[in-house]
Order: C-alpha cells, then structure tokens, then sequence
C-alpha cells in the first residue's frame, strides 16, 4: 500500500506548476491566425468623400488586428479605418470613369507580427438612372419662372419652356447670367443666330444638355433602319445638340438618310452632302425615346416627349423621364 506524505505531495505540486507554466508558455508563443477576404464593390462615379464603400472581413483567433492601406492604385482615393475595416471615399476627384474605371489597393492586416494582404477592388460605373418614371407637364400659357412649372432635374439642370421656343435649362442663365434667358438668346443658341447682344457660345440649345437617339421607338419610315448613329446611355458617343437631334428627326421621316453630325447645326447627309443649320419640326419629338446627358454632373437618363405643342399660343410640353434609383 502507498503512504502518501507531504513530500509527495510537495512534488506533485512542482510537477503541475512545471506543466501549467509550460503550457501557457506555449500559448504565448504561438502566432495568431488572421482570416481575411478580398474585398471588391462597384460604385457610380463621382461619389462624395467619405461616402462607405463597404467594411472589410477580417478575424483573428487572438490579439488585436490593426489594418492599413500599403498602395493603391490612384493615391489617396479611398480611405480604410485601422479598427473596424470600412472603407470610404479619400480623393473624391480620383472617383471619376474616364480617368480611373477602377481602384485597386492592398491593404495589410497586422496582428502581433503576424501579417496578411488584402487586395481591395472598387469598379466605377457611369451614373445611368433607372428608377420610376416620372411624368412633367407644362401647360399653355402657364408661367415658367415659377417651380410648379420647371422640372427641376439636379441643381444645375431645370427644364422648362416660354411662351415661345424650344424646351431649354433655366437654371444655366440664372447661374451665368443671374436672370433668365429672353426669346433671342434661346434663338440663338438653338438656330446659331447672332440677334442677342449678349456673349455667348451657341451650342444648339439645352445648354448643359446633350440628346441621343436610343432606338427607333416612334418611327414611320423605312430610313430609321439604315440610320447608325444611335446612343448608348453612359456612352457620350452620338450625344448630340437638341438642334441635332430635332433635325436628325425631322430628316429621317422624310426618308432623307442623316450619316454624319459635323456640328451643332449641321448633318452629313448620304452621299456626302453637308446640310447647314437645318430646320427642325419640333412636334415630330412625341414619341422618340431620347437619350438625356447633363455634361457637368455625368448624368444619364431616359426621355420620352408625349406633347409639343406649337403654334403662336401653345407652349406646352409634356414628357416622361426616368429618376435616380
């Protein structure tokens, strides 16, 4: 029979102090493990800074994970919180489509001498609005000046009609001039006349605004099926003046091939010929699907005239456009 004594239990002690300093030992001395996933979002261009792009995944089975951006690819245009993972816009002006499609970095999780990349992608995208449509109806006669009769688009873009003339953007003259276009500057700017006396460059109306053609919706000619200048939304390329676009209409359901847009004026016609400052007959509009550019802000958007009227007292317009998402 074994006579357990102090002694022996004075050298139990010491061997499960051994074992347990041991052990912790072992624990201290081992390297956490981090876990990470590549991070990657697509976002429209000219987003504000500090916008949140998203929030990276990162763990660890110990100790404390700090983060920190090692390179990318435009300098300083995104921002990564060294605790909580997310990710913001730096730079706003790096968030732009023509000079960056997209933004790359890597950024390094670091925990107790323990390191790990992750590579971080944002992919810009044109701004194309796609939300519900929305339907604006000037009536004749009424007043444009006031905002029940203005489609305010953006701050920059207000869309109305006078009592005579071509839809144009308020909200230019007021920002250029301090007050509103009169009859000859938005005949000016629409025909290339030289009538108003202020200075100006004469861009075929809408000023701010360019219009494509997106498909054939509303034709009743042939000539619509040979026709190669259609737009793209998001793609600039076919983006024309209103004086263009009215004209390219006009040509086009007169069975008159347009090939070419020289200007904001004129139109190459099939074989060749340049037709200068062409007329426009502006009704022929109802029905078309248009495309919508606002230049400044890279925006873009669907439009449908559903009215134009003319005449000495008809000044309406009505048509339907798509909205922000």
């Amino acid at each position: 029979m074994k006579i357990f004594t102090w002694r022996n239990a004075a050298f139990y002690s010491l061997v499960s102090a051994s074992l347990l300093t041991v052990s912790c030992k072992d624990d201290e001395e081992t390297p956490p493990v981090i876990t990470a996933s590549n991070f990657e979002v697509t976002v429209d261009e000219n987003i504000a800074a500090g916008t949140e792009l998203g929030t990276l995944t990162v763990t660890a089975d110990k100790g404390t994970t700090t983060l920190s951006v090692q390179s990318q690819s435009a300098t300083g245009a995104i921002a990564v919180d060294a605790n909580t993972g997310k990710v913001t816009v730096g730079d706003a002006s790096k968030f732009d489509y023509e000079t960056n499609t997209a933004i790359t970095a890597v950024v390094l999780a670091k925990n107790a001498g323990v390191e790990k990349t992750i590579n971080v992608k944002v992919n810009l995208q044109k701004v194309i609005w796609e939300g519900a449509a929305l339907t604006f109806t000037k009536e004749a006669g009424s007043d444009w000046t006031l905002a029940a009769n203005q489609d305010k688009i953006t701050n920059k873009v207000i869309l109305t009609r006078q009592s005579k003339g071509p839809i144009y953007n308020y909200q230019w003259w007021q920002d250029n001039f301090q007050s509103d276009a009169t009859y000859l500057d938005l005949s000016d700017d629409f025909w290339n006349n030289t009538d108003s006396e202020r200075e100006f460059t004469r861009e075929g109306g809408t000023k701010g605004i360019r219009w494509a053609l997106l498909d054939d919706t509303g034709s009743t000619t042939d000539t619509w099926d040979n026709f190669e200048l259609y737009g793209t939304l998001g793609d600039p390329t076919h983006f024309y003046s209103l004086h263009n676009i009215a004209s390219i209409i006009t040509r086009l359901e007169g069975e008159n091939l347009v090939t070419g847009v020289p200007d904001n004026f004129g139109l190459e016609m099939e074989g060749g010929e340049v037709d200068e400052n062409t007329g426009t007959d502006m009704p022929l509009l109802v029905g078309k699907k248009l495309g919508v550019w606002l230049v400044e802000e890279d925006i873009y958007f669907t439009l449908t005239f559903t009215k134009w009227g003319s005449g000495s007292t008809d000044n309406s317009i009505s048509y339907t456009r798509s909205t922000k998402d």
